[in-house]
């Protein structure tokens, strides 16, 4: 059986939109742990550990993207 165009592109933005939600779902969980530790600790650098490691992970994408690496 073969599968349309049309359908494979539905499967995809749903299968996308489920996999962003999981992992906006786990950066948030990662947000309210830094805070949790923060308060713990009183430690600034808790948060500025978390910030540098969202903009990393944000720059790294970024750069696979432009590179093409993530599609090809």
């Amino acid at each position: 059986m073969k599968v349309s165009k049309e359908d494979l592109k539905q499967l995809f933005e749903q299968r996308s939109e489920e996999y962003l939600s999981a992992f906006n779902v786990t950066l948030q969980r990662l947000k309210e742990k830094t805070y949790n530790l923060f308060d713990e600790k009183n430690d600034p650098m808790i948060l500025e550990k978390y910030l540098e490691f969202i903009y990393g992970l944000n720059s790294d994408i970024s750069k696979m993207i432009e590179k093409e690496e993530l599609i090809n």
